[in-house]
């Protein structure tokens, strides 16, 4: 190797990812008052046939009524399914519950997002989504309350994933430059999708249009 040429960068002690398109899911439960568009109040109508219960690996549809059946809601198609006393149908999930008196660092610590976070460092793809129902706490999940305050170093606790692995990889790469001298660019953009008509919006310019072209890359967003 040339004496002018540096050293490869240093890679974090973490072995590589799994591989085989392995992927796993998390359900996290909505804390009350964490905000939303749904609303926050608890409410029963006549139409409410079922009320949900969970516990660290299940969730469950138990019937309100009598004689009613419980039917898999959109999100537990495919799930496996037990049955007790023929009452509560329960959905059994690859990987946890997270309580919704877990807080933010618990629900970081518990979908492992360190392990993608370096992973992401090491070179390979990594991606992670909150996926629901107005309401159900995606925003809360992913950035955190409507209350937090990203200019207060008070409102940290309240970090959701997003800013929470963003931190952890600016520490990584901060880190190795100090330790090996290199320097590293992160490049981002921000996209706001509708998956009705495949149409996005750049939400770093004004919501201006966005598009894929023939090769699947996004073409006009701002980086």
């Amino acid at each position: 190797m040339p004496e002018d040429m540096p050293p490869a960068a240093p890679q974090p002690e973490q072995s590589a990812p799994e591989q085989g398109g392995r992927f796993n899911v998390c359900i996290r439960v909505k804390p009350l008052g964490a905000g939303g568009g749904g609303g926050e109040k608890e409410r029963e109508t006549a139409a409410c046939t079922h009320t949900v219960a969970y516990d660290a690996n299940t969730v469950s549809l138990v019937p309100r009524k009598a004689g009613v059946n419980a039917a898999p809601p959109p999100w537990a198609k495919g799930r496996p399914t037990t049955t007790t006393q023929g009452k509560r149908l329960a959905y059994k999930y690859a990987k946890k519950v997270i309580m919704p008196s877990e807080d933010q660092e618990d629900t970081y610590t518990d979908t492992q997002m360190d392990s993608l976070v370096q992973a992401f460092i090491q070179g390979y793809d990594v991606n992670f989504m909150a996926n629901g129902q107005t309401g159900s706490g995606k925003t809360h999940c992913i950035f955190g309350p409507p209350t937090v305050d990203w200019t207060d170093p008070a409102c940290a606790p309240d970090y959701g994933l997003l800013p929470r692995a963003a931190l952890a990889m600016h520490h990584m790469l901060e880190e190795a430059r100090e330790s090996g001298g290199h320097t590293y660019v992160l490049v981002g953009s921000m996209l706001e999708t509708k998956w009705s008509n495949w149409v996005m919006a750049d939400l770093l310019c004004d919501k201006k249009d966005v598009y894929f072209n023939a090769e699947h890359e996004v073409v006009g967003a701002v980086e």
